[in-house]
């Protein structure tokens, strides 16, 4: 069975102590030298940890991959309003709760656009405990003498990208856009030599790419308040703490007070998933650690997760992890 990502998480950040931080910054020359790695303390809840490797690939235009595991971490810099930010989630979800109080939620092929002002002292989450993502940023002052011709060819300046982008009153936020998700899937399968060379030339396309889009035309997000968002927290909470019970989405809305529409979109964002589909991977996640950590039967197994039928259980336990629930048992014991 193909491990998922918050196992591979877990190796490769194995050698990161809990509560720390590694940053590994690259020389940004096409032979993708290491000039430095660091592990430093930042503030986050006590069982995260986290990974950044930056390339520097233009003056004023930086790539940083992100890699967490945890539930909480908290972003503090200067209210950079000149330096414009693009985040995209790879994998995971991330709930960014930004200094006027708005939550932008960012599900895997999720993109948001905005000045580093809207995130200064600003709290990240993750609602699976694990990320995988991406950031770019653009400082317009540095660009404007410096910008790659390929990018001045295309009418690109740190003006129009700021006044596209920054000057909306809410960060833009880009749901799924099929030719983005393939310009940072091509970022994460770069060739293993000149790496540097091939992330200059897939961030000139992203630019490019994004400053032709018409963003009243694209479908953008309206960011979340931290009111709805705890509502759906308490769902959350509700569904995973009752697992023996299956609750309809008309009898949450009335127990919730909220509506069907805004339910399934919300939860959607803050945990990555609708909540049928992430319900039978949790069942199965929990269903995983009794068969690896008691000698219950199976189809006592199947009862604690919901399932009162052991052959449903068994059908439902292949479909998410292609073996049978003896099979999983006898290969993690």
């Amino acid at each position: 069975m193909k491990e998922s990502l918050p196992v591979l998480l877990k190796k490769n950040l194995q050698h990161i102590p809990i509560g720390k931080y590694e940053i590994t910054n690259y020389s940004g020359d096409d032979n993708d030298t290491i000039i430095s790695s660091s592990h430093i303390t930042v503030e986050m809840d006590n069982r995260s940890k986290g990974q950044m490797e930056d390339f520097p690939l233009f003056t004023g235009i930086e790539l940083l991959f992100y890699r967490f595991l945890g539930s909480k971490v908290y972003s503090r810099h200067e209210a950079f309003e000149h330096v414009i930010e693009i985040n995209y989630c790879q994998d995971g979800s991330m709930g960014w709760n930004m200094n006027n109080g708005t939550n932008i939620y960012l599900g895997a092929g999720d993109l948001s656009i905005h000045s580093m002002t809207r995130c200064a002292n600003s709290e990240l989450t993750f609602p699976l405990h694990y990320y995988n993502g991406v950031s770019i940023t653009i400082d317009i002052t540095r660009i404007a003498t410096t910008l790659p011709e390929i990018l001045k060819e295309a009418g690109v300046s740190g003006q129009n990208l700021y006044q596209k982008f920054c000057a909306l009153p809410k960060p833009v936020f880009v749901q799924q856009n099929n030719k983005v998700i393939q310009i940072f899937n091509d970022l994460y399968n770069a060739p293993c030599t000149m790496k540097t060379a091939y992330y200059k030339l897939k961030v000139q396309e992203l630019i490019i790419l994004l400053l032709s889009m018409d963003v009243c035309e694209e479908k953008i997000v309206n960011p979340y308040y931290e009111q709805q968002v705890n509502l759906i927290n308490e769902i959350h909470s509700l569904l995973t703490q009752n697992l023996e019970q299956y609750f309809t989405i008309d009898e949450l809305s009335k127990k919730f007070f909220i509506n069907t529409s805004a339910l399934k979109e919300t939860f959607k964002s803050v945990y990555g998933a609708p909540i049928a589909s992430y319900m039978k991977e949790y069942r199965m996640k929990k269903a995983m650690e009794l068969l690896r950590t008691t000698d219950y039967h199976i189809s006592e197994i199947a009862n604690n997760v919901g399932y009162q039928s052991q052959s449903k259980f068994t059908a439902a336990f292949k479909d998410i992890t292609n073996l049978l629930p003896s099979e999983y048992r006898r290969l993690n014991r």
